[in-house]
């Protein structure tokens, strides 16, 4: 083989893996922003959790300064939430996070989430074995 045999083949390679990615790629460039199917929620997921969190800031005791988190459960069913919390700060010989085990809220009633700091995160998601499906909710201390 010579190289121009080589060239040859090369560019008709070249040529048709071009081709088959044009044909890919082009009912893509097509579509306009128009065309665009728009988001919708999952099936089966609240769009809108009956549960709200308000922040507060300790001004006695042994966690003077801290904050508190309080759930509210305006579902009119009892639901079981597992709460993850991000800290702010950590320390290197801490845990990067903090997972709270599972609470059951009662309907119209309120949980209290203590030790936070200001910038924490916190996810609340729905237990394993929860009745409502809802996507995970995320607060950050104020």
């Amino acid at each position: 083989m010579n190289a121009s045999n080589v060239s040859i083949r090369h560019r008709i390679a070249v040529a048709i893996l071009g081709a088959a990615i044009a044909l890919a790629v082009a009912p893509f460039m097509s579509a306009t922003f128009s065309d665009q199917v728009a988001l919708q929620p999952l099936a089966g997921k609240d769009s809108n959790p009956l549960l709200t969190a308000t922040f507060e800031k300790v001004t006695a005791g042994e966690n003077k300064g801290g904050y508190v988190m309080h759930v509210k459960n305006d579902y009119d069913h009892a639901v079981t939430v597992i709460a993850m919390i991000v800290p702010s700060v950590t320390f290197h010989a801490n845990a990067k996070t903090r997972t709270l085990p599972e609470k059951t809220i009662e309907a119209g009633k309120i949980w209290t989430v203590a030790d936070l700091a200001a910038g924490d995160k916190i996810t609340l998601t729905p237990g394993p074995h929860e009745r409502t499906v809802w996507a995970p909710l995320i607060f950050t201390v104020p």
